[in-house]
């Protein structure tokens, strides 16, 4: 009797531990299924934040490298426009004025030296007009106007030279010549440069296009 009421306490704590066991473990599942589900809206909320700064760094940078662009569109319409106004235009403007394109090579003693009188002021007009030249020849965005500009000058006459009939044929011959493709490529560099201000213009959206552009010898209009 003793011996059986032994063996049946001992079951009922045996069996009465299982259950504690698994309500325990039942309880312990629960909080950790709690913890998870909060720990998996954590993450999701740290990875939305995440994203959401990466996302606006993303368009800070976009905005940034646009400004970029357009601050160095800006400066290089803006150097355009210097070129346009202040060498190719009068270059444009006088290309077929023999007062300025004129086979004679002057320079300031010339000038100093020369008595007022109607022809020398044209030498004095030639004169100013070519050192302005080469006063803004920085802007010039051609390498092939810099390099006809040069044999141009080659090709003038210095006054100081003895007469040679020879010689001023020879002159003559490459003044006309150098003059001619100089004409030509000035011409060119005026239609490509007013294209690509244009060009310019309409991304920038600016509605007005550049006076120089459309009025290169600055007549009233």
């Amino acid at each position: 009797m003793d011996g059986n009421s032994t063996m049946s306490l001992g079951q009922f704590f045996s069996g009465y531990s299982e259950l504690f066991l698994s309500f325990i473990l039942v309880i312990i599942t629960g909080i950790l299924a709690y913890y998870t589900k909060n720990l998996y809206h954590a993450t999701s909320k740290y990875v939305d934040l995440v994203g959401s700064q990466n996302q606006i760094m993303d368009e800070q940078n976009k905005m940034m490298d646009e400004n970029r662009k357009h601050e160095l569109l800006v400066k290089k319409y803006n150097r355009m426009l210097d070129e346009m106004k202040n060498l190719i235009a009068p270059l444009y403007a006088s290309r077929d004025d023999p007062q300025i394109f004129i086979p004679i090579k002057l320079d300031s003693k010339i000038i100093t030296d020369l008595e007022t009188s109607e022809i020398d002021q044209i030498y004095y007009n030639s004169y100013e007009f070519w050192m302005n030249i080469r006063k803004n020849i920085y802007l010039n965005g051609s390498e092939e106007l810099k390099k006809q500009l040069r044999k141009y000058e080659d090709s003038l006459r210095h006054p100081s030279m003895k007469r040679d009939e020879r010689r001023d044929k020879y002159y003559s011959r490459m003044f006309e010549k150098n003059n001619k493709i100089l004409v030509d490529i000035i011409e060119h560099r005026h239609c490509e440069l007013a294209e690509q201000i244009k060009d310019i213009e309409e991304e920038l959206g600016i509605s007005e296009s550049s006076q120089l552009t459309s009025n290169p010898k600055h007549e009233d209009t």
